[in-house]
């Protein structure tokens, strides 16, 4: 019985040792001429690490929707210009998949602040589509800067 076991343990052993000797003659991958640095050594931009923006990060910059022009900066301030020619000036930012404009109205001497909450539907570096909570109104804007 002893023998059988030890017997057993050898061929065990043998086994991985087999499995682990293999696996030392597996070629690792090499990168391909297109992925290694260029001879000028800068990387190739193809294979450039871009980190994903986030929403406000998207949004900052000029936009152009159905009725007005409008500028998202990166300071959070908000500047709305109608095509009626009235302007609208306030803050805005992104919780989750929604965006809040702040709107700031003066009038005989008073501040009054008014908060429109949109749905983000679509958002690229070129293109957003929000839908208002307020009245259901889908807008979509193009990014003009």
């Amino acid at each position: 019985m002893k023998i059988k076991t030890i017997i057993s343990i050898l061929v065990f052993l043998n086994f991985f040792g087999a499995v682990r000797a293999l696996c030392q003659f597996v070629p690792k991958p090499q990168p391909s001429p297109s992925e290694t640095k260029q001879s000028s050594g800068k990387q190739n931009p193809q294979f450039k690490f871009k980190p994903k923006r986030s929403k406000s990060q998207l949004l900052i910059g000029t936009w152009k929707d159905e009725n007005s022009e409008f500028v998202l900066s990166a300071n959070k301030k908000l500047e709305v210009y109608f095509d009626t020619g009235a302007e609208v000036f306030g803050t805005w930012e992104v919780k989750g998949s929604l965006l809040y404009l702040y709107e700031y109205v003066y009038t005989n001497d008073t501040k009054e602040l008014t908060i429109h909450t949109y749905d983000i539907l679509v958002l690229n570096s070129n293109y957003f589509q929000s839908r208002s909570r307020d009245h259901g109104t889908v807008w979509n804007a193009t990014r003009i800067k």
